[in-house]
């Protein structure tokens, strides 16, 4: 129905209920680790997250099997449904990623696309 659930330390809570005190409830999410199906090498160029994100959202790539590495970039923009395409910037190139994103505001995601490149090698 229109109800939303929270769960924490102790335990599920009626998000909107008595419970939350109206202040803003912070999340997170992430994707397991994938390798788009090549343990090749790729360039990701950019994150398209289609739906309603706060404007204080933060999305990040962690890089390598062990995800080790990640990086963060902001996403400035207000919480109407639209697409919001996160740039990577060049050098980030790895067989394996896992992506992720967090905001204490809403935080409604439809889809997520990756743009992922070829590996080319110049001679």
């Amino acid at each position: 129905g229109n109800a939303y659930y929270g769960w924490g330390a102790q335990g599920l809570h009626l998000i909107g209920g008595a419970t939350d005190a109206s202040e803003p409830i912070a999340w997170a999410w992430h994707t397991a680790i994938t390798d788009f199906g090549s343990s090749d090498r790729k360039p990701i160029r950019e994150i398209l997250f289609r739906g309603r994100v706060g404007p204080t959202a933060v999305a990040s790539v962690s890089i390598g099997e062990r995800a080790d590495v990640s990086y963060s970039y902001s996403t400035p923009r207000g919480q109407l449904a639209q697409n919001y395409r996160v740039k990577t910037g060049k050098g980030l190139k790895d067989a394996y990623y896992s992506f992720g994103l967090s905001g204490s505001d809403v935080g409604d995601v439809d889809s997520v696309e990756f743009g992922t490149g070829i590996s080319t090698r110049r001679i």
